[in-house]
């Protein structure tokens, strides 16, 4: 259940993006718990903000995909991540910018989407993944400060 199709049909699509990922990352078991974990703690911000307002209603799991993206993270910082499909940003880039998005929307309350929910999720992707993987911390510092050529970035 969504607010709209459009976010829906981005979400799914990120999920199926990001599978193969998760598939050799992390067990069949984990990856169920870590989603249906992921959906309750990024709710958790959104519920505490929302305690009073009776009408507030948290809809989907759109918190449990970022934290599935957001796990690629620490892996592999300079990969490509395509905007609408169309627009290549290297992923640490993206990410700085999905981070302060959903940060600025979470404060504005102009839409029905969960902001706070996607943030909360996104962090919880990448606490878990450099939790259960520690050795993820240097390679991502590593590969920062290291980034690829342009060419390779974008494969010409």
């Amino acid at each position: 259940m969504h607010a709209d199709q459009m976010h829906l049909f981005f979400n799914m699509l990120t999920l199926y993006f990001t599978a193969d990922f998760l598939e050799t990352m992390f067990k069949p078991w984990e990856i169920i718990v870590f989603y249906v974990s992921a959906i309750a703690v990024a709710s958790i911000p959104d519920f505490i903000k929302n305690k009073n307002n009776p009408y507030y209603a948290a809809i989907g799991a759109s918190g449990a995909v970022s934290a599935a993206l957001f796990s690629l993270l620490l892996f592999n910082p300079w990969g490509i991540v395509y905007v609408f499909m169309i627009i290549p940003l290297p992923f640490i880039l993206f990410s700085i910018l999905y981070l302060y998005y959903s940060y600025y929307m979470s404060k504005k309350n102009y839409d029905n989407i969960g902001h706070l929910a996607h943030l909360t999720g996104a962090i919880f992707g990448i606490v878990v993944v450099a939790i259960k993987f520690p050795g993820s911390i240097p390679n991502f510092f590593g590969s920062l400060l290291n980034p690829p050529l342009l060419s390779q970035m974008f494969g010409y």
